[in-house]
């Protein structure tokens, strides 16, 4: 959706909230440190970049999944 090539790619980039637009980023941080800190799933809205330069509106439901002492936040995201 986004426009990565590999998982690699998108690993490589080390600001991951560059995929969000500039207006909607305070919104997205607001959300993953919510799932991260109080581990519970929540829904965020905004406007998402491809790597092209296209736009999109996307709904992202992340999950936290905690792990070994560690938190990952799995992201599901579906255009609107």
């Amino acid at each position: 959706m986004l426009g990565y090539k590999s998982e690699n790619a998108y690993a490589k980039n080390p600001y991951p909230v560059d995929d969000v637009s500039q207006s909607d980023q305070p919104k997205a941080i607001k959300a993953f440190m919510k799932v991260s800190e109080k581990l519970e799933a929540t829904t965020a809205g905004g406007t998402m970049k491809k790597q092209n330069g296209g736009k999109f509106k996307a709904t992202v439901t992340m999950v936290p999944l905690p792990y070994k002492n560690e938190i990952f936040v799995l992201e599901f995201f579906s255009k609107i």
